[in-house]
């Protein structure tokens, strides 16, 4: 959606979908809830919503340290490092 012109709509999918995954139960995923949230990150990018893409990457990539979520981690690092975090 991002990438078609719909941004906020990427975003909004990405809430709705970040929502649903922290309250499924049972086995886990084969994909961690951070997902959703790179997802937004690159949406608020392709908008040029850099500020906002830089608090919510570097919220992430905190949480990522904290878990020790190499994936999350790498993912995050990548935002953080296309200079949206100013």
């Amino acid at each position: 959606m991002a990438m078609t012109g719909q941004a906020c709509a990427a975003i909004d999918a990405s809430e709705r979908g970040l929502a649903a995954h922290l309250q499924l139960t049972g086995p886990p995923l084969p994909s961690g809830s951070y997902l959703h949230q790179v997802i937004s990150c690159a949406a608020l990018l392709r908008v040029g919503r850099l500020a906002e893409a830089g608090a919510l990457g570097g919220a992430e990539y905190d949480k990522a340290v904290e878990e020790g979520s190499v994936e999350a981690r790498s993912f995050f690092s990548l935002f953080l490092g296309s200079g949206c975090a100013c």
